[in-house]
C-alpha cells in the first residue's frame, strides 16, 4: 500500500463533493483529515500537519462515542461545541492545560475549513475554552554562565552542532528553527555592516529584512562556532540528504537533557533570556519580569526592539519575554 506521505501518492486526485463520504476525500474520517492537511499544506510542514492530524483523531474518537459520526458531512457547529464544553470542563478541573485545549479546538477548525472551504464549523478557541496569560512571570535561564556549560557538555559528548544551535539561539534570540536553518554564509557576508539579518526558518514565513540584530562579541562568536562546526558543504547546520526533522529527532533530543542539567528548561529560554537582555541594554532599567517599577517611556521604546528582533509583528508580544507591568506599576496606574 502506498502511504499519502509518498511522494508516489496523487492527493490531488481526491476531489471535495457533497455527494461522497467525507466530502471525496476517503471512507475513513482519519484518512481523510490526512488528505485535507495534505491539501492545505502540501508535502511541506510535516510537523504542522501531523499535529493538526493527531488533534483531530481526539475529535473523531469523540464525534463517534458521543453521536455515533463517523462521516464529515455529517458533523455540525454544535458537535463542535459540545466537544468545546468537554474540555473547558477538563481545563478548568486541572486535567488538561487550557493551551492544549486550545490547540485541540484549532486543529478542528483548521481541518473542517480544509473539508467544507468555510467556517460554518469553526468555534473561538480563547471564547471557548478561556483565554491563556502568555505574560511572563518566572526569570528564564540561560545566562552566559549557563550556555558555556551546555557547549562544553554537548562538544565532550560529539554533540557540536547541537552546541552551536545553543549559541545562536542565545547569541541572536533565534528560534530552533532559524538557528539550524540559517544561511550562515549570507550571515558571515553582512557582519560587516554591523548587523546580521534573520531570514531562513522564520515562524510562518515570516521573512522580514527589518530583523537585524547588532554584532558583538556573542554574535560573533556563535557565528564563527556555527561555521566551524557545520557539515562540509552546507550553508546551514544540516548535511547534506539531512532533514530538519531528522536533526530534530537526533541532535535536538540529546540536548533537552543538558539543558535541563545545567538550569535552562528549554530551547525557547535561551531566547527569552537575549530578548531580556536586549530590552535591559536599551531601558536601561531591569526588566519587567524583575517585578520592579518601569518608566514607560523606556520600556515602550525597548518593547517595540524586542518585538522587532524576535520576528513579532506586534509589540504586545513582548510580554511573553520581558514580562507585563510591574505590580507596583499596576497599582500607581489603578490609583491615577
Amino acid at each position: 500500500m502506498v502511504k499519502a506521505d509518498d511522494h508516489r501518492f496523487d492527493y490531488r486526485k481526491f476531489r471535495r463533493t457533497t455527494a461522497r463520504r467525507n466530502f471525496g476525500y476517503g471512507k475513513l474520517l482519519t484518512f481523510a483529515a490526512h488528505i485535507v492537511l495534505l491539501w492545505l499544506y502540501g508535502y511541506g510542514h510535516h510537523q504542522t500537519r501531523h499535529a493538526h492530524h493527531v488533534r483531530f483523531c481526539r475529535f473523531v474518537a469523540f464525534l463517534r462515542t458521543e453521536f455515533q459520526i463517523v462521516d464529515a458531512r455529517h458533523i455540525q457547529k454544535h458537535h463542535l461545541e459540545t466537544y468545546a464544553v468537554t474540555l473547558n470542563g477538563l481545563a478548568r478541573t486541572g486535567q488538561m492545560k487550557l493551551s492544549y485545549a486550545q490547540n485541540l479546538l484549532s486543529s478542528v477548525n483548521t481541518v473542517m475549513l480544509g473539508f467544507r472551504r468555510d467556517h460554518a464549523v469553526w468555534i473561538a478557541p480563547a471564547e471557548a475554552v478561556g483565554r491563556r496569560s502568555q505574560v511572563r512571570t518566572v526569570m528564564p535561564g540561560g545566562n552566559w554562565s549557563q550556555v558555556e556549560e551546555v557547549v562544553e557538555r554537548l562538544k565532550s559528548g560529539g554533540n557540536e552542532r547541537a552546541a552551536a544551535v545553543v549559541l545562536l539561539a542565545r547569541a541572536f534570540g533565534m528560534r530552533y528553527r532559524e538557528a539550524v536553518l540559517g544561511d550562515l554564509n549570507r550571515m558571515k557576508r553582512e557582519v560587516s555592516s554591523g548587523h546580521v539579518t534573520i531570514l531562513e526558518g522564520t515562524k510562518g514565513g515570516r521573512r522580514c529584512a527589518s530583523r537585524r540584530v547588532p554584532i558583538g562579541e556573542r554574535q560573533q562568536h556563535a557565528l564563527d562556532f556555527a561555521l566551524q562546526v557545520r557539515p562540509d558543504g552546507s550553508a546551514n547546520l544540516l548535511a547534506e540528504e539531512e532533514t530538519f526533522k531528522g536533526f530534530l529527532d537526533t541532535a535536538a533530543k540529546t540536548a533537552r537533557p543538558v539543558l535541563k542539567a545545567c538550569g535552562i528548561r528549554c530551547f525557547h529560554d535561551l531566547r527569552a533570556a537575549r530578548m531580556i537582555e536586549l530590552y535591559e541594554s536599551i531601558s536601561g532599567q531591569p526588566a519587567p519580569v524583575r517585578g520592579l517599577s518601569l518608566d514607560p517611556g523606556r520600556d515602550t521604546e525597548a518593547r517595540a526592539q524586542v518585538a522587532l528582533q524576535s520576528g513579532h509583528g506586534e509589540h504586545r508580544t513582548s510580554v511573553a519575554y520581558v514580562g507585563g507591568k510591574s505590580r507596583r506599576s499596576q497599582l500607581e496606574a489603578a490609583n491615577d
